[in-house]
């Protein structure tokens, strides 16, 4: 989730760059590819097509689950601050 949101605001993330950044000990590309079409079954996600190539699709966080992970953020900056 958190891969997405740093991206979310720029021209998304492709399926192939959530596989780069993301360690195969942590998630095999099935396991990833599975908790995409969850979140998008979940409308916490949706894709758009890739503007300079139509083969790529990249995903974003919906607007109310960015904003809840925008909070999420803040309150753990707050409590590990104090």
């Amino acid at each position: 989730i958190l891969e997405l949101f740093s991206y979310n605001k720029l021209e998304g993330i492709s399926y192939e760059k959530i596989c780069l950044s993301i360690p195969k000990s942590l998630g095999s590309r099935s396991s990833i590819q599975n908790l995409l079409n969850e979140g998008l079954d979940k409308k916490i996600l949706f894709k758009v097509e890739n503007k300079k190539d139509k083969r790529i699709k990249n995903y974003f966080l919906s607007d109310e689950f960015y904003h809840m992970v925008l909070d999420w953020i803040k309150l753990q900056k707050k409590i590990y601050n104090s």
